[in-house]
């Protein structure tokens, strides 16, 4: 089957059910003015895409994507955004598990980690409650250090400037500090007690 034409050029698809004006049922076809193929939905309902006769993704008339991925699997959802193709293999990945314990579901966020096809975790939601940046959390906010001579957490100014923050020195040791507007620290309290 070919469609040719000039201007608008689309097969209109509907049932009994949708009505069969131009305005009702589904459209595929490129319009007028566009070389992008356009899918349409005319009816205020969903569109529903299936693998293997099972449903995997639903796009209300709302615009809310509801996706099922590899159902029964450790992480039942999986969204990677990135380059695939013959020589190159990066993404950022969404992972996501439901379950019916909310407590044990989680979502993870993930980046590339320079190495083809290795996602590094930088934060993970858990159905607790628990937030953890670079950690699995155990806590309702647990932030890992990437390292001794490096801010846990850093306080900046709305012009870009330092104000202090939480640090990991040297000996792996915590040390809070906060500074002024001209970059003196004016509090200072380590792990050891001394401030």
């Amino acid at each position: 089957l070919r469609l040719q034409a000039s201007g608008t050029t689309y097969l209109n698809i509907g049932n009994d059910i949708t009505g069969s004006a131009s305005t009702d049922g589904a459209s595929i076809g490129y319009f007028t003015g566009q070389s992008s193929l356009q899918i349409v939905q005319r009816e205020d309902d969903a569109m529903v895409f299936s693998t293997n006769s099972t449903e995997r993704m639903r796009i209300t008339s709302a615009a809310r994507i509801n996706m099922d991925v590899m159902a029964g699997q450790a992480s039942e959802g999986v969204i990677r955004i990135g380059r695939y193709d013959a020589n190159t293999t990066r993404y950022n990945e969404i992972q996501n598990s439901v379950t019916s314990n909310g407590a044990d579901s989680y979502m993870n966020l993930s980046v590339h980690s320079g190495t083809e096809n290795v996602v590094t975790d930088v934060m993970t939601l858990l159905g607790s409650g628990n937030v953890g940046i670079g950690i699995d959390p155990s806590y309702k906010l647990e932030i890992k250090s990437s390292g001794a001579g490096n801010y846990i957490q850093h306080f900046v100014s709305s012009d870009g400037a330092s104000l202090g923050g939480f640090y990991e020195n040297a000996d792996t040791d915590a040390l809070f500090f906060l500074k002024n507007a001209s970059g003196a620290i004016k509090v200072e309290i380590d792990s050891d007690g001394d401030s």
